[in-house]
């Protein structure tokens, strides 16, 4: 038997016309398309045409606990953007007293750069002081213009950004902004800027640790830049 034409309607369609397939578990592809109508009648549309532009790209969540460092590796650190954003939340250590520290690789982890790095950075804190930090050469970028407290009531966030880790023909621009508890229980804010002059080849790993000890807890979210 034949269906004629315009006889399937939607009291024909059961619902696991769709729930009865496999779950794509991603987002779709540029080229995968759906259907829509257009003023009453169906047409196909690429995903291309109606996923959101701009904006930050979720690549990566890593949650520490009694972790040395946290790391992002060269699956992560592509060309893909232009500009990497990563969100430090709650970075607790396990001792007093320590900076936050910042390393480049340019063998995706294998060593990192233990010289030739370069920071500048200020900010105010609670004290009502105001606080500088800087230095030409260094074995690695402070994100802390002061030492940051380990109490369980306290904790280091911070927003930094890496603007094009994968170019090879300029040393690579780390912006941070930072925010927590000192080692004597004030808050402080620092804004900074750091690089390693040392190279201009493409960054593709970059470690996040405290000065001595281990991250007793912390989330670490790293997102890419949208181009367009």
């Amino acid at each position: 038997a034949k269906i004629a034409d315009n006889a399937v309607e939607n009291e024909h369609l059961n619902a696991n016309v769709i729930t009865g397939h496999t779950a794509l578990g991603a987002e779709p592809a540029d080229t995968d398309e759906f259907l829509v109508s257009d003023a009453g009648t169906l047409k196909r549309i690429d995903y291309s045409y109606i996923k959101g532009g701009g904006g930050l790209i979720h690549l990566n969540t890593t949650v520490a606990s009694s972790s040395s460092n946290v790391t992002f590796n060269s699956s992560i650190l592509t060309s893909t953007y232009n500009a990497y954003k990563i969100i430090i939340s709650g970075m607790r250590g396990s001792s007093d007293n320590n900076h936050v520290e910042v390393y480049y690789s340019f063998d995706n982890g294998s060593s990192y750069e233990s010289s030739n790095y370069m920071f500048s950075s200020t900010g105010r804190d609670s004290d009502g002081n105001e606080v500088h930090a800087h230095t030409g050469t260094a074995s690695k970028i402070e994100i802390t213009a002061n030492t940051a407290g380990y109490d369980t009531d306290e904790g280091f966030n911070a927003e930094l950004t890496l603007f094009n880790p994968s170019q090879t023909t300029r040393h690579k621009i780390l912006a941070f902004n930072s925010y927590f508890f000192k080692t004597n229980g004030h808050i402080q804010r620092v804004l900074g800027i750091g690089t390693n002059d040392g190279s201009s080849s493409a960054v593709n790993n970059i470690k996040i640790q405290f000065q001595s000890g281990s991250i007793a807890e912390g989330q670490f979210s790293i997102f890419g830049v949208a181009n367009s």
